[in-house]
């Protein structure tokens, strides 16, 4: 093929390319405003059924919508919902992540009240005939009239103010209608009611140690590092442990912190083991992760970590559904990877103990 043949073709697929990115934009610019509007659509008909009696949804002012967004990143926007010149709620736009990537919730809150009017789910991408159940009114209806002064929290059958229902199954999906409407009614009592509500202050990492510490040790005035000779001999045949502590009271050693890293569902998972001079486990804590939300996270709630108090050092800890020896602890259905993950960086402070106080 010759040099002028060569520019000819290369002039055409340039000049179909120009015509078809033309073509793409236009229609984009014709069908963008219609889907909009239609979103827009879709969006009053769902305020119309939480809030029926309402006339009018005015969308809040801007700089307050960015203030509220400043704090609280999943509220992407605030109508206000009237009946005459009556303000009867608000409807925040909400969104969280779930097992299939955004789910954007609607959720309305009583200025009568202060209780959640309704909730309606709007576009997802949760798996088909498990996780969009949240779209069913035996969930969604589950929301109506619960308290908004106090945690939602899920279970499997609701009937406290702050219940609503999970669905078996559809943990993650559920968890995530459940962030999103807990976010809108924190929005809610910090920006348009007098109520006090307790200002979002993120610990530091080291303050979340001290408060750790304390927690495993409450009696301890002091935690001083181990010797690094003794953490170095330690950690070369010890894979978890990254550090440990003397828990020290009036200058004598009552116990010690371990801090490990082992593998969970998400990734990492730190754990800070407290074990007495005795063997027996005053409690653990589990740091920052990103285990499954709803599932994996449990292996931070009291539940699972109170299992762990007075347990021996003597054997290996085993997780089972109904811990009653001392080396069981509780098993979490439906995310054993998470709990394994927290119990090797546990029996790997067990034998980091065993070993440091045969030293």
């Amino acid at each position: 093929m010759d040099m002028k043949e060569t520019l000819r073709l290369g002039i055409i697929l340039l000049l179909i390319s120009a015509v078809a990115a033309g073509i793409l934009a236009f229609s984009n610019e014709i069908t963008g405003p219609i889907i909009a509007e239609r979103e827009r659509e879709e969006a009053f008909g769902a305020f119309l059924e939480i809030f029926p009696e309402a006339d009018d949804f005015v969308e809040i002012d801007e700089d307050l919508l960015a203030e509220i967004q400043s704090t609280n990143g999943n509220i992407n926007g605030v109508l206000e919902a009237k009946s005459g010149d009556q303000t009867i709620g608000y409807a925040f736009q909400v969104s969280a992540g779930g097992y299939g990537g955004a789910v954007n919730t609607i959720a309305g809150i009583s200025t009568a009240d202060n209780t959640v009017a309704g909730i309606r789910i709007g576009t997802h991408s949760e798996t088909p005939n498990l996780g969009d159940a949240i779209e069913k009114p035996n969930f969604t209806d589950s929301y109506v009239g619960k308290t908004t002064t106090e945690k939602l929290v899920a279970v499997g059958s609701p009937s406290a103010e702050n219940e609503v229902l999970s669905i078996s199954g559809a943990t993650i999906s559920s968890f995530a209608v459940l962030s999103g409407v807990n976010d809108a009614n924190d929005a809610y009592l910090r920006y348009f009611t007098d109520m006090e509500v307790e200002p979002i202050i993120e610990e530091t990492e080291e303050e979340k140690q001290a408060r750790f510490f304390n927690e495993l040790f409450a009696d301890a005035d002091e935690f001083t590092p181990v010797e690094e000779s003794v953490l170095d001999t330690i950690m070369a045949d010890n894979r978890f442990v990254q550090e440990i502590f003397e828990a020290n009271a009036g200058g004598e050693v009552i116990g010690y912190v371990f801090k490990t890293i082992s593998g969970g569902y998400g990734g990492e998972i730190p754990v800070m083991t407290g074990i007495n001079v005795d063997g027996t486990l005053t409690g653990i804590k589990v740091g920052a992760n990103s285990e499954t939300p709803g599932l994996g996270t449990k292996v931070e709630e009291a539940d699972f970590t109170d299992s762990f108090v007075g347990k021996g050092t003597e054997e290996a800890l085993v997780p089972v559904g109904t811990p009653s020896s001392d080396n069981e602890v509780q098993l979490i259905s439906g995310a054993t990877v998470s709990t394994d993950g927290v119990l090797y960086g546990v029996n790997g402070a067990r034998e980091a103990f065993i070993n440091l106080i045969t030293q």
